[in-house]
């Protein structure tokens, strides 16, 4: 799922700072809005764990994905099916239907209960995912169990390694996070501010050794790639064993596909698409969010869409 812009940043001084902690008032106003880029790398890694640490990833060659916004609302559509639920955060993205992720929150921590859409629920944890407990300061960890209706159990471990200096090619960020997440061979991270929580980064192993980044940009909305996404439609979503990809008619040449799981395992990879109707046979994969990717004969990411195998 993680996938590929450019500019220097010069490198800061790194300097002492506070450790920032997590805690349930840094979601008292959760926004997270912008565009969101991807990019690989054999030779940027995750970095060093520690405090006071400076990670610059201003080198990165990026790929836009388009716009998205997740933002906390009163409610959310069939939210009444989950006991206890009384965090909502609506998630819109370019081509995606509107997702509403299910959360309980108090003092103590922060759980995922599920998501949904204006049509119905679309993921149920049986046994909710502890996304944080409370206050989450450097050094702590917790693991959990976890699982999703019809899948199998899934322990995780969550600990926070670091905190320091963030570059990016769109801002340098002091007093960032850094959250450390394992689940069996699988390590991801995720860097974020803390007050009020907004993430900025994540990475995670890829195929051949690569590192698959994504990168996001609060302050900038890519408007070319929103009048792309619009010439492409997926029917059925979801979808049980295949579904259609339909080009607009002003659409040329051969495009390709590839579809991720959460973890940004490739399911698809790199199938060849040319034409105005094009069938996808998915294959024999537990039911879920999958992430689709579109892209031209440049490899520039055109299209982006979440889908959701019954």
């Amino acid at each position: 799922m993680k996938k590929l812009l450019l500019l220097a940043f010069a490198f800061i001084s790194c300097s002492v700072i506070a450790q920032p902690s997590i805690t349930s008032t840094s979601f008292n106003s959760y926004s997270d809005v912008g565009a969101l880029y991807f990019a690989t790398s054999s030779s940027i890694g995750f970095g060093s764990a520690g405090a006071n640490q400076t990670w610059d990833f201003s080198s990165l060659v990026l790929t836009n994905d388009g716009n998205y916004s997740g933002v906390s609302v009163a409610t959310a559509p069939y939210s009444n099916e989950f006991a206890n639920a009384n965090f909502f955060v609506k998630n819109t993205y370019v081509g995606f239907e509107d997702i509403y992720d299910i959360f309980t929150i108090n003092s103590a921590k922060l759980d995922i209960l599920g998501s949904t859409t204006d049509i119905g629920t679309s993921e149920i944890y049986t046994n909710p995912r502890t996304v944080y407990v409370f206050p989450f300061n450097y050094t702590n960890s917790f693991s959990d169990t976890y699982q999703i209706l019809g899948e199998s159990l899934i322990s995780t471990t969550i600990t926070y390694d670091s905190y320091g200096t963030l570059i990016t090619s769109f801002g340098t960020y002091p007093n960032v996070v850094r959250i450390k997440t394992v689940e069996g061979d699988s390590v991801f991270y995720t860097w974020a501010i803390a007050n009020p929580y907004k993430e900025i980064a994540f990475a995670s192993t890829g195929d051949n050794g690569e590192i698959y980044f994504g990168i996001k940009n609060n302050s900038n909305l890519d408007s070319d790639f929103n009048q792309t996404a619009n010439k492409f439609t997926i029917a059925p979503n979801p979808f049980s064993t295949d579904f259609n990809i339909n080009f607009s008619n002003d659409l040329q040449g051969t495009y390709s596909l590839n579809v991720y799981d959460l973890l940004g395992n490739a399911i698809i990879r790199n199938q060849k698409m040319e034409g105005s109707f094009n069938n996808i046979s998915f294959p024999e994969v537990a039911s879920g969010l999958y992430l689709m990717t579109i892209s031209d004969h440049q490899n520039n990411i055109v299209y982006t869409q979440k889908l959701v195998k019954n």
